[in-house]
């Protein structure tokens, strides 16, 4: 199932049917988006539509699927799943690919890069894949594996510091800050032309894009 070591407590109490529990609990971790998140975060909470949504993020992993657009209200916890949990998934299982993260304000960017380098850093996660960061910085990133493979991240502001980097994944994390903002049609089309002539222009040949909004206006970026 793996050839990572156990890494269990070193203690007469551990039985052979704890350590094939073990490894069963890492091969759904590896395969399915919503155990991964579990396993990395035990206080994740596998609600109804978590669940859904974790469906349609591993149709994002698998190419199935090349555009999602996820609309749920506050603190129901979408963030933590796509722009946590998931890029850090994603990269574990595609240790050669680029995953840009974007935000409104480049602080929210970065803080989602913390969180996801955290995660890859954690006990739980090197139990999954073994592989290093390279770099201490949340602004660009990359993974490092005895196989020498280059998974990397970058975050940034909407249309900003991501000239010249190209993604295979790009998540758009609250493009707009709040309704005073997206009220503004002079802010709307600042953010749409951002995302036309800068974000989009980073896309691999068959990239997926996530785009996760709370919705305050019809010809917001998702609107358009």
């Amino acid at each position: 199932m793996s050839s990572l070591p156990l890494l269990l407590p070193r203690t007469s109490s551990i039985t052979p049917a704890m350590a094939a529990q073990e490894l069963l609990r890492r091969r759904q971790a590896r395969r399915k988006l919503i155990d991964f998140a579990q396993f990395t975060m035990p206080s994740f909470e596998r609600a109804g539509h978590l669940c859904l949504l974790a469906e349609k993020l591993e149709a994002i992993e698998q190419g199935t699927l090349k555009r999602l657009m996820v609309f749920m209200p506050p603190r129901h916890g979408k963030s933590e799943l796509c722009s946590i949990r998931f890029p850090a998934w994603y990269l574990g299982k595609n240790q050669q690919r680029q995953v840009i993260g974007c935000s409104y304000a480049e602080n929210l960017a970065y803080s989602f890069s913390y969180a996801i380098r955290e995660t890859i850093a954690s006990p739980s996660y090197q139990r999954l894949w073994a592989v290093g960061l390279d770099t201490a910085g949340a602004v660009r990133w990359q993974l490092a594996n005895k196989d020498n493979k280059r998974a990397s991240y970058i975050a940034a502001g909407v249309g900003g510091g991501i000239t010249g980097e190209g993604a295979d994944l790009l998540i758009i994390d609250d493009p707009i800050k709040n309704a005073e903002e997206a009220e503004s049609q002079t802010y709307r089309e600042k953010t749409y032309q951002r995302y036309i002539t800068t974000a989009r222009t980073r896309l691999q040949p068959d990239a997926a894009v996530i785009l996760i909004l709370t919705r305050w206006h019809m010809a917001d970026l998702a609107g358009r």
